[in-house]
């Protein structure tokens, strides 16, 4: 029917709205409320066929007592019957008390759009249900919990990919 309805547990904050919610494929026709616990997306668009939509929610995003989102969630809705590609692979650290940490991996479009956040853990992911294309992989250990990469002093990797179908992409996280 065109909405989206998320419930939080807290009452939200209005006024971290602006840049905390990420559409891709952009969406230019929406309206976004919030009702105190209740997130409203009302697409105005007519959506593309056989596509799969991310809807992103940045800890830009906060309760009324100002405490952010606990990490980045991705939404993913298909719109008719797409044709998912999957992206999986290995990852490997550059020092071993890195394997504990949670990577913060974006995927970017070959624009440069935000496509979606996950934190990634362990020695190996999965990304599913992803659209045929090409994309970027960024991902980062955020040692010192500040909310961005820091060259000096954390592992970081960055690759491109395409997949169409079921691809591999490792990941190295390095300093």
């Amino acid at each position: 029917g065109g909405i989206i309805e998320i419930d939080f547990d807290k009452p939200m904050d209005k006024s971290s709205l602006p840049n905390a919610i990420y559409f891709y494929p952009p969406i230019a026709e929406k309206m976004i409320s919030l009702s105190r616990q209740t997130l409203s997306i009302r697409i105005k668009d007519k959506l593309l066929d056989d596509t799969f939509y991310y809807v992103t929610l940045s800890t830009r995003l906060k309760d009324t007592r100002g405490n952010a989102l606990d990490r980045a969630h991705t939404l993913i809705y298909a719109n008719g019957n797409p044709h998912g590609a999957k992206l999986s692979g290995l990852i490997a650290y550059e020092k071993r008390e890195d394997a504990d940490k949670a990577i913060n991996m974006s995927l970017f479009s070959a624009d440069s759009l935000l496509v979606l956040m996950k934190e990634l853990s362990g020695s190996s992911y999965e990304l599913a249900n992803l659209s045929p294309g090409s994309y970027r992989m960024r991902g980062y250990i955020d040692n010192n919990l500040n909310g961005r990469y820091d060259e000096t002093a954390e592992p970081f990797f960055e690759a491109p990919f395409s997949p169409s179908g079921i691809a591999n992409l490792d990941l190295n996280m390095a300093y």
